[in-house]
């Protein structure tokens, strides 16, 4: 009788164990759904009021950290909420050695780094330009953390990045992504180097802004 108990014991073993293996996965799959739709506009780089990055940070921070994909999404919004980067960094890094191919990681973690090791940003910039180099989501992000690190680029990716900018400018529907650089530090310098040899183009870009911002 014992033996059949045991044999029986050891059949349910591994249903026993995927499910317990799945715990945790489900777990992070109900907090992102309660994270959700901030999490979309995070991805999206749509700007949120500061609560809604802290909440969906702190929501987040209890998710599954074998899950990468979440945990650069809650690195996003901690960042996004004011965390110090310090704090995020060691996330960030463990995130990436699981999801080495993730581009945006790459990004993320050049954002982290801009200050305190900017040649280690520029690095970790020009990778995630490398492994996503036609996405384009990852336009916005990236020229937004490109733009002080400018002296610390390859020339080929300078290059690119200028090319982007000429994008987002060319682009009425861009305009707010636009301002957003424009806002950023060395955001401005950026947008001045994008239309080198164009002056013209440069004062009425600035003109048509003007207006926008008007409402003429």
């Amino acid at each position: 009788m014992s033996a059949r108990w045991i044999l029986r014991f050891l059949l349910l073993l591994p249903a026993g164990a995927l499910t317990v293996a799945a715990i945790p996965r489900f777990h992070t799959g109900l907090l992102l759904e309660r994270a959700f739709p901030a999490t979309a506009y995070i991805q999206t780089d749509t700007p949120l009021p500061m609560p809604s990055y802290r909440q969906a940070a702190n929501l987040l921070a209890g998710a599954s950290r074998n899950d990468p994909e979440t945990a650069l999404l809650q690195a996003e919004a901690a960042i996004d909420a004011g965390a110090p980067s310090q704090l995020i960094v060691t996330k960030v890094e463990r995130a990436l050695s699981s999801s080495p191919l993730s581009a945006r990681g790459w990004i993320i973690l050049a954002s982290l780094l801009t200050q305190e090791a900017p040649q280690k940003a520029a690095k970790a910039l020009t990778l995630g330009f490398d492994l996503a180099p036609r996405d384009y989501y990852l336009i916005l992000p990236r020229t937004l953390v490109a733009a002080p690190l400018w002296s610390h680029l390859q020339a080929r990716v300078q290059t690119t990045l200028l090319k982007d900018v000429n994008a987002l400018a060319a682009d009425p529907e861009k305009r707010d992504q636009l301002r957003l650089l424009l806002s950023k530090p060395g955001g401005a310098e950026l947008v001045v180097r994008s239309f080198a040899g164009r002056p013209d183009s440069l004062r009425e870009l600035n003109r048509t802004l003007a207006r926008e911002v008007l409402h003429l």
